[in-house]
């Protein structure tokens, strides 16, 4: 989910309605901060709701997650109701730093090997060597390891947004 999914969700409501009905579902900062009222312990939906522009994420009360992904789009009227036009993606700043750290780390591991190769082939190999491609290995590993982990829980904060979208806006 790393590239915006396009969404698309029709209603027969209108666009006051189901902008009233988004913003009325949502979870603010203020609550967020004060934690789970009451028995809340699912994921909740947080963001801004204007006719113009929608922004919305969803998430656990204990957890935020860097590459849950977030939903951008607007109301557009249709007929007697509207349709919610938009893209459900990981945050800007998240696609940049995850491309900058694993590509980084990627030129830096393959500059290290290559800087191995060298040493190797000249004869001047010292044990120590080997870190120049075990670090940036290492480095690589944790951030696919990282990607991965709050990729695949950023897909159940997608679905729940979904889910939670096509349910606000039905009658």
């Amino acid at each position: 989910m790393a590239r915006g999914a396009r969404v698309e969700v029709v209603s027969p409501l209108s666009t006051d309605a189901v902008e009233a009905r988004l913003a009325a579902g949502l979870t603010s900062r203020r609550q967020l901060l004060m934690g789970p009222l009451g028995n809340a312990t699912g994921r909740v939906v947080s963001g801004r709701v204007s006719r113009q522009r929608i922004r919305l994420t969803a998430r656990r009360w204990s957890m935020r997650n860097s590459w849950s992904p977030v939903f951008r789009g607007q109301l557009v009227p249709a007929g007697a109701g509207c349709r919610l036009v938009g893209t459900l993606g990981w945050h800007r700043f998240t696609r940049v730093f995850t491309a900058l750290w694993l590509g980084l780390v990627g030129l830096f591991l393959v500059g290290g090997g290559l800087g191995f190769v060298v040493l190797v082939a000249a004869g001047h190999f010292v044990g120590s060597d080997v870190l120049l491609v075990l670090v940036p290995a290492g480095m690589f590993c944790f951030g696919a390891a990282l990607v991965a982990a709050g990729g695949s829980a950023g897909w159940r904060d997608g679905a729940f947004l979904r889910g939670w979208l096509a349910e606000q806006l039905q009658t």
